[in-house]
């Protein structure tokens, strides 16, 4: 279809949908509409089974109440886009970006499509598939993704990042701060999914897979979990469990996260001898550990995001799987400090109504000493290095920039 007609079916539909004379309800079952500007497309109520809308921008798009029985989103960018109440089955959505979209009362469950296949008529029992999507802050209330996949996936389709899918990484699907009230998520895949916020009042999750997924701050009231698998998945600790000393400190941080700074208050152990302390599994973002003494502290899976370890001493401390994205560690002592499996990566920014701005705010370790740690597996992507010292380090299967690397280790 080339865009003129696409352009003439796009008019004839806003007169149907605004009740005047000549108004046709768009009937664009099948088409090729791939890699196109739609950007506020309002296509409410159309008719687009079998769609190709792969690498579309398809920010603030109408398609709410739409026809989409196995349609293709593949590395789409769907953010802000009305999709309530739309017809999903058997849809593909790998890599798409569904951001702050509106979800509610979707239909993703498993679709049978029937198409030629040389010759033959066949038939395939599709399953929704979101491996690799965004949707942070997605509205899915009330969405039937009964057995949908939104596990980590080496993906096969198109991707506007990667545009070869052979060489494409496994990617977990991101929920962050989704709300999924009433949600029947029976069955899905969601191992190693981003889950933190996500709201799961009420939700079905029987026989879900959550293995390995991130579950912190993550609201589970009355949901169903019968049956699901939780081996591996990340939840923060119950305050009663950390030191006796410390819960007044990290029940009024919780507060503070929690309400956005509006109540409560920001945990600051700056200068405190905490040697020794366990603080696994702890909610820290944005807590402040200047000039603290963390000899052998175990902050074991802890999130740590944009927390202050500037000039801390940290030496022989287990922050392995923390997450330290954006974290400032600058002139931070952590040797033979166990940092396996942490993400020391860069972390998007929100402004002043929770929304991300596309801005990215990287770790900083510059002049930190990091000799002899164990950093396997670390995730170092963008982080800040300068001067820092990787002397005797395990670096196995670290992801970092080369030329940060080869600086830091010749300081």
């Amino acid at each position: 279809m080339d865009s003129q007609e696409l352009i003439a079916v796009l008019r004839a539909h806003a007169a149907f949908l605004a009740g005047r004379p000549g108004g046709i309800r768009a009937d664009l079952k099948g088409a090729i509409l791939s890699h196109m500007p739609l950007r506020k497309v309002r296509l409410g109520g159309a008719l687009l089974a079998g769609v190709d809308f792969s690498g579309s921008l398809l920010t603030e798009a109408d398609l709410a109440a739409a026809d989409l029985f196995g349609a293709v989103f593949d590395a789409a960018d769907l953010t802000r886009a009305q999709l309530a109440r739309a017809d999903m089955r058997g849809a593909r959505l790998r890599g798409a970006k569904l951001s702050h979209a509106d979800l509610r009362e979707v239909d993703l469950r498993p679709g049978t499509l029937a198409y030629a296949s040389h010759g033959l008529n066949v038939t395939e029992r599709r399953k929704a598939d979101l491996t690799g999507a965004r949707l942070d802050g997605t509205r899915l209330d009330g969405a039937d993704l009964r057995e949908a996949d939104l596990s980590d996936a080496a993906l096969a389709g198109p991707a506007a990042s990667v545009p070869d899918p052979a060489v494409r990484e496994p990617r977990a699907a991101d929920l962050n701060g989704a709300t999924l009230v009433d949600a029947n998520l029976a069955g899905a895949r969601l191992k190693g999914a981003n889950l933190s916020g996500v709201d799961f009042t009420r939700a079905i999750l029987t026989g879900a897979d959550l293995r390995d997924a991130n579950l912190r701050r993550a609201n589970l009231t009355d949901a169903d979990l019968t049956g699901a698998r939780l081996e591996g998945a990340v939840r923060l600790r119950d305050l009663g469990s950390f030191p006796h000393e410390l819960r007044a400190v990290l029940h009024l941080h919780d507060l503070w996260i929690r309400t956005n700074g509006l109540d409560g208050t920001r945990a600051d152990f700056s200068g405190r001898d905490l040697g020794g302390v366990d603080l696994s599994g702890a909610d820290l973002s944005g807590a402040t550990f200047a000039f603290a003494n963390l000899a052998g502290a175990r902050f074991a899976g802890a999130l740590l995001t944009m927390a202050n370890f500037c000039s801390a001493k940290i030496d022989g401390a287990d922050l392995s799987a923390a997450d330290l994205s954006g974290a400032d560690l600058r002139r931070a002592s952590l040797a033979r400090a166990r940092l396996a499996g942490a993400n020391l990566g860069p972390i998007e920014l929100r402004n002043s109504v929770g929304a991300y701005t596309g801005r990215l705010w990287p770790a900083n370790l510059e002049e930190a000493d990091l000799s002899s740690a164990d950093l396997t597996g670390a995730d170092l992507r963008q982080a800040k290095l300068a001067h820092a010292t990787l002397n005797g380090a395990v670096l196995d299967r670290a992801m970092f920039p080369g030329a940060d690397r080869d600086a830091a280790a010749g300081a």
